[in-house]
């Protein structure tokens, strides 16, 4: 069955994603263009994927055969965007979700599952907690189980029946993005677009707690000298997550040693060491 991690890309930002895509920074080529009745289909690949290490090879290198070099892997990836005149989406394979999400609407994935969702067949679901001991937690339901949310929750992703099955799929994922498998091919993507325009239009059959984008840039510059205050007085711990989220897909870290760096400023950081 075919999955399809879709983005919706904020329109004004359209030209600069196209142009990061095929940056030094991504490594991506524009490889084809389709017309589809009123969208355009960009389709973009990476030729030459950078060789990633296998940490295993590294540490079991004794028993590998002496002539022979460390091998590495080749980790391609890839891009599609569906736009026409009013908006943009983006379907992400491999990595490319990396790049993606500072384009997208974050508000995307949630703003879809309050409008198709069956709230009454949730399957799995990521939460963060506010005020509370907990941090973030995964829940895997046996079964169907009808949403239940706490005092202080907020939704990272949700994964559930859509009330819907013949045009959604028999499951889908909620996040950032939305991750659909359905049974379509990629030259049906417009259509599923123009589907979910369509759904955004409609009303909210379930309501689901999330955080939402602060877009006051007062209120953002408010909070930032808080932080600042924060972290000069220290009077805030500072804790790191063990996981997150990335459009649907759970990124968990093994890292416990940080530099610190100043924006656009790569090359002055500070020597690596632990969080305090």
């Amino acid at each position: 069955m075919p999955k399809y991690n879709i983005y919706k890309i904020n329109k004004e930002q359209q030209t600069e994603l196209s142009n990061y895509l095929i940056s030094d920074n991504v490594g991506l080529k524009h490889l084809k263009s389709i017309i589809n009745d009123d969208y355009v289909v960009d389709f973009y690949f990476s030729k030459k994927p950078d060789e990633v290490d296998i940490w295993w090879c590294e540490l079991y290198k004794e028993f590998l055969e002496e002539d022979i070099a460390i091998p590495k892997n080749n980790i391609y990836y890839a891009a599609m965007l569906v736009h026409n005149k009013d908006h943009c989406y983006a379907i992400s394979l491999g990595k490319t979700h990396f790049y993606i999400r500072k384009y997208c609407d974050i508000e995307f994935g949630m703003n879809v599952a309050e409008r198709i969702i069956d709230e009454h067949s949730l399957k799995l679901k990521n939460a963060k907690y506010h005020q509370s001991k907990r941090n973030k937690t995964i829940t895997s339901y046996r079964g169907s189980q009808s949403m239940d949310f706490g005092s202080g929750e907020s939704m990272d992703l949700l994964k559930a029946k859509p009330c819907d099955t013949k045009k959604w799929g028999n499951t889908v994922t909620f996040g950032t993005s939305v991750l659909l498998n359905i049974n379509k091919q990629p030259h049906e993507l417009p259509s599923i677009i123009q589907d979910i325009e369509n759904a955004l239009k409609g009303n909210i059959i379930a309501q689901i707690p999330r955080t939402h984008k602060i877009v006051n840039s007062n209120e953002i510059n408010n909070l930032d000298a808080r932080l600042g205050r924060a972290l000069l007085n220290n009077s805030e711990p500072i804790s790191t997550e063990d996981f997150a989220v990335s459009g649907v897909d759970f990124v968990f870290s093994t890292r416990n040693d940080y530099s610190l760096y100043i924006r656009n400023d790569k090359q002055n950081k500070s020597p690596i060491m632990e969080l305090t």
